[in-house]
């Protein structure tokens, strides 16, 4: 995250009354910022004049030669900060009258305006990101997703996140995520599949919940549910391809890709979709309307004499299979630490849809959990 330290705390300590509770929060605060930095885990930004009356305060002691580097990083930082759609800002209570934590919204991006007083109540804030996701895999993904990101938008920094919850909490994710918003003490970033089967369809249960549970008071927290069925479909055509053997399963998704790509991105990669799920009426109006005008446009196939057959009666069945499935991100991602793929021919595979989708998961990752090099000689 770029925490970024207003003017304000820089005044309030040039004054450098040691009895001031303000001051002596602004040092606690200065103090563990700067050991985050020297870590890598975190990103800092202030004006020049800010940085210069840091780095002179003699309250710092020893940290206040880190703010004199972070000086000689600003043009690259604040190249950054201009393309950062998140970060935090420390300000004093006591000149901005602000003495709760406040969120400002302009065109997609938010700043975080936390007074001091705030984040000297525990320092575990300035630890890495949680990036908090429903499997190990889909982590692992979203990483790679921000990485290309990064590669497109000319970002070099590096990615700083941690994740102490267990793998395959799936159907628990928004308990954790409740748990972490009601401990208030760390960053966290949530991401979890919509598990919706057509573009008009609700969200179904864990990302249900991780909406329900959300308090949108707790900013140190927020949750991001992906506009398409799962996870799954993300993964570019080309690299599915590279582990799926079944030629008609490739030819579908090209179908899908060329002629009707939002289809594509709520297709049941994973389980398939077979001719009887359509026919069934009970209570599934829209999906079975929406997947039969897929078919009907894009010629995808699908034997309309199965319609007659008495085994059609039940999905279990069901021999009429409009799309076999099979498709996980487990293989995907095998074959990426395998073939090693650079970013480079990964950003190739992506087409105009998924690029856009990446873009706009990658630059909300990234914002929460960039961080920089660790420091050596300070």
């Amino acid at each position: 995250m770029l925490f970024v330290i207003d003017e304000t705390i820089a005044d309030v300590l040039e004054l450098g009354d040691e009895n001031c509770q303000e001051t002596k929060d602004i040092v606690e605060v200065l103090t563990s910022l700067a050991i985050s930095w020297k870590h890598g885990k975190h990103i800092i930004y202030s004006s020049r004049p800010a940085l210069k009356k840091l780095s002179e305060s003699s309250l710092l002691g020893k940290f206040s030669e880190c703010y004199k580097r972070i000086e000689l990083d600003l043009t690259t930082i604040k190249e950054y900060k201009n393309k950062l759609i998140r970060h935090i800002e420390i300000v004093s209570g006591s000149r901005k009258k602000i003495y709760i934590p406040q969120c400002q919204e302009s065109g997609g991006k938010k700043v975080l305006i936390i007074p001091v007083s705030q984040l000297a109540k525990d320092n575990s804030i300035f630890d890495k990101t949680m990036l908090l996701c429903e499997e190990d895999d889909d982590q692992y993904f979203y990483v790679k997703i921000t990485e290309i990101y990064k590669l497109i938008s000319r970002i070099k920094c590096p990615l700083q996140y941690e994740s102490s919850i267990p793998s395959g909490h799936g159907d628990k994710t928004g308990d954790y995520y409740k748990k972490i918003q009601e401990e208030a003490r760390h960053l966290c970033l949530c991401i979890a599949d919509s598990d919706r089967k057509f573009p008009s369809d609700s969200h179904k249960a864990t990302a249900c919940k991780i909406v329900d549970n959300d308090d949108p008071s707790k900013l140190l927290t927020e949750h991001f549910i992906i506009d398409v069925h799962e996870i799954e479909n993300l993964i570019p055509t080309d690299l599915i391809r590279s582990v799926i053997s079944n030629r008609r399963t490739i030819d579908s998704i090209k179908i899908l890709d060329k002629h009707y790509p939002e289809a594509r991105l709520f297709l049941d990669l994973k389980k398939g979709l077979k001719l009887v799920e359509i026919l069934d009426q009970g209570g599934k109006e829209k999906f079975c309307e929406y997947w039969r005008n897929v078919i009907q446009e894009t010629g995808l196939y699908c034997n309309e004499f199965c319609t007659d057959l008495p085994n059609c009666s039940s999905k279990d069945k069901c021999t009429c299979t409009i799309f076999e499935g099979n498709i996980t991100l487990r293989k995907v991602i095998k074959h990426l630490q395998n073939e090693n793929l650079s970013d480079h021919k990964l950003k190739e595979m992506l087409d105009k849809n998924l690029e856009k989708k990446w873009c706009e998961i990658g630059s909300l990752v990234w914002a929460w959990c960039c961080g920089s090099q660790r420091k050596s000689g300070l």
